[in-house]
């Protein structure tokens, strides 16, 4: 059973309020640039709620990422769920392959426009990728692992061989290409002279992504999505 359902309501609040404090207190900070007791001031709690709820500022981290993967999970495991059926039903058949690209792209790509707290996870995951520390292994294994499977999925219905080095270097370097949109996405605003991203943005930078990742697998891309309605270009 879950720990917010084992406690009080109201215990459950502190909690999610340490977290949201923790996700946006670590990213501008650090992990050793935050106290405890700036963590526990941040969240309106009681100096000791840190210890009472997670272990230790160590527990909280962690439990961080845990709290935001259990989050996602369901959408995540639809998603790749739905690739490898696709991959299966491609037959090898390269233009069929068009769409579990497309999808790929977009299990990626298509969460972009969230909000403040969904940006401090990705600093705290980019922190992770640089000074890792053992939530690096909950990412690598709920997220980073099964992404890199699904390229390597697209590659071995290309004739690939998913298990040799080539192959896996490939499926990370495919993978970092999408990434690299919601890592520095700062660097394409500016470029490009946008204020964020919105559901249309996404939409054509996915579209573009999508066909830039076919390309250099050798397949033609699938028809790019229309555009959401109602979104602001």
């Amino acid at each position: 059973m879950p720990a917010t359902e084992r406690i009080a309501p109201q215990s459950a609040q502190t909690r999610q309020r340490l977290l949201a404090a923790g996700v946006r207190l670590f990213a501008e900070h650090g992990y050793r640039g935050v106290s405890v007791r700036e963590l526990s001031a941040a969240a309106g709690a009681n100096v000791a709620a840190v210890s009472y709820h997670f272990g230790s500022k160590r527990g909280l981290y962690h439990a961080i990422f845990e709290s935001a993967l259990d989050a996602d999970e369901a959408r995540f495991r639809e998603a790749m769920d739905a690739l490898h059926a696709l991959v299966r039903q491609a037959g090898g058949e390269p233009a069929r392959l068009a769409a579990p690209v497309q999808l790929f792209v977009h299990s990626l790509l298509g969460r972009l426009t969230g909000d403040e707290h969904s940006r401090g996870l990705t600093v705290l995951v980019i922190r992770e990728m640089a000074f890792p520390s053992e939530a690096f292994d909950l990412i690598y294994a709920r997220r980073a692992a099964p992404l890199l499977g699904a390229m390597l999925a697209i590659l071995a219905a290309l004739g690939e061989d998913a298990a040799s080095e080539a192959a896996r270097i490939r499926a990370q370097a495919l993978t970092g290409m999408v990434a690299e949109l919601a890592i520095a996405r700062a660097v394409l605003w500016r470029h490009l002279a946008w204020d964020g991203y919105t559901a249309a943005r996404v939409a054509r930078v996915s579209a573009i992504v999508t066909e830039l990742v076919s390309r250099a697998i050798g397949i033609a891309p699938a028809p790019a999505p229309a555009a959401p309605e109602n979104a602001h270009a």
